[in-house]
């Protein structure tokens, strides 16, 4: 099994993670109901979080820490990135990422970003895009296109599993870290 380390926020210790776990709660909305009118279970609902327009995530240091880092910017412009934490773990990662919409407003990939032979890009008009990626001491990811202010869903899993803890991204001005669903819903917090 793969070792995870502290990660790209390790510095900041559990003070870090708490403060981060009160972010990622007040950022989103969700709702607790687990069954349908019959009785019957269902898929908990999809959390929706705002992600701000135009902010950035400049301090990504490539190997050291586990992330899928999505910034939005006006007009529609997604960019998604993921990074490893190789550098202490002496393993790669291995991301599978998706970026749809569940509003038939699917994403328009734009540009490959820092992708090696062995990372695949797919692409589906009506479905979005999916980012197969083995990702040691650098950054891969892809830029893409929206309609500007539609929001976008976010599917994040890491070595074969739904992973949602290393989602980051800036909203109502704060860096949240994680979020409580996979797939998590990104709304921009302007066109």
């Amino acid at each position: 099994m793969r070792r995870l380390s502290r990660g790209w926020m390790g510095r900041w210790g559990y003070g870090g993670v708490l403060l981060g776990a009160v972010m990622v709660t007040a950022g989103c909305v969700w709702d607790d109901a687990s069954s349908t009118s019959s009785g019957g279970p269902t898929s908990p609902p999809i959390a929706s979080a705002t992600i701000d327009t135009d902010a950035t995530l400049a301090d990504i240091v490539p190997g050291q820490g586990v992330g899928v880092f999505v910034e939005y910017a006006a007009g529609g412009r997604w960019k998604v990135r993921v990074a490893c934490d190789t550098v202490y773990s002496g393993e790669p990662c291995q991301f599978d990422v998706i970026l749809s919409s569940d509003e038939g407003r699917a994403p328009r990939l734009t540009e490959a970003l820092e992708l090696e032979s062995n990372d695949q890009l797919i692409t589906d008009p009506q479905e979005g895009i999916r980012l197969y990626s083995v990702t040691g001491s650098d950054l891969d990811g892809f830029a893409a296109v929206a309609p500007a202010g539609a929001s976008q869903l976010l599917d994040s899993y890491l070595d074969g599993q739904p992973e949602s803890r290393f989602i980051y991204w800036v909203g109502d001005g704060a860096l949240h870290r994680g979020s409580p669903t996979n797939p998590l819903r990104l709304i921009p917090s302007s066109p």
